[in-house]
């Protein structure tokens, strides 16, 4: 195959995969205007014949073949958790102006995984540094939330916290991230700050890990806070995509 039928190959197969119910012909062709109208019936067949696309019999439209879904999978597999999620914590960084960070829970620790910070704004521990204060640490109470019971429990019980008003705190922030989707506000931290975290779930449905801003101050007006809010979540969302495309599991080891 040539070079420019390789390049109007992945064209075809970029425009397919941009669209999540598949694309017509005639979608297409006006997705892919450099191809010729001659030319593009010849190319789809061609990579319906190699099982890169396939046809749906019932609304006539192309999406991917299992060889693209495969080749997707095969090729996701080799990427870092720390290399899938970068792009996204930098972008989230950039859009709230706020230092952006993705955290995973290790035995009896809270582990960085992945950081963009932003001039000005807060600074994290360094990258796989590890910290505890887990009851109170808003990354690691998100990912306690939406954990299994089990994880909750030993969790707590290591840290010596099961029990008076600690833990009826603890309590009532688990209550809040489980019913706000987005756990905001001042953090008890040992400096003024503010957080917006959501879980991060993978392929098996459990949660691996929490995506968040960090802001410095205690002061946020609500609608700052809700802004955040909705940004953060929209951006662990993607992460739960990414996570599920590319088959990663809770309870696995982080990576750099």
């Amino acid at each position: 195959m040539s070079g420019s039928s390789v390049t109007r190959a992945f064209e075809v197969l970029n425009a397919v995969a941009a669209r999540s119910g598949g694309a017509t012909f005639s979608g297409l062709g006006r997705a892919c205007p450099g191809i010729a109208s001659a030319t593009l019936p010849r190319l789809l067949k061609s990579l319906v014949t190699a099982g890169l696309l396939r046809k749906d019999g019932v609304g006539g439209r192309y999406v991917l073949g299992e060889g693209s879904l495969g080749f997707a999978r095969r090729a996701l597999g080799c990427v870092s958790r720390a290399d899938l999620l970068q792009p996204l914590i930098d972008e989230l960084a950039e859009q709230t102006c706020e230092s952006a960070a993705y955290y995973e829970l290790d035995g009896d620790a809270l582990v960085l995984l992945v950081k963009t910070e932003k001039p000005n704004s807060f600074h994290y521990i360094p990258v796989q540094a590890r910290t505890g204060r887990l009851d109170k640490h808003y990354f690691s109470v998100v990912i306690l939330a939406h954990g299994p019971d089990r994880l909750l429990r030993d969790t707590l019980r290591v840290a010596g916290v099961d029990s008076g008003n600690t833990r009826k705190a603890f309590d009532r922030l688990v209550a809040r991230a489980r019913r706000t989707g987005c756990l905001t506000g001042p953090e008890d931290a040992d400096q003024p700050i503010s957080r917006a975290v959501s879980p991060v779930h993978g392929a098996a449905g459990g949660v691996v890990g929490s995506i968040g801003v960090t802001m410095i101050g205690t002061r946020l007006p609500k609608s700052r806070l809700a802004e955040l809010a909705a940004q953060v979540q929209t951006c662990a969302r993607r992460a739960t995509r990414l996570f599920v495309e590319s088959g990663v599991g809770a309870g696995e080891k982080s990576e750099v």
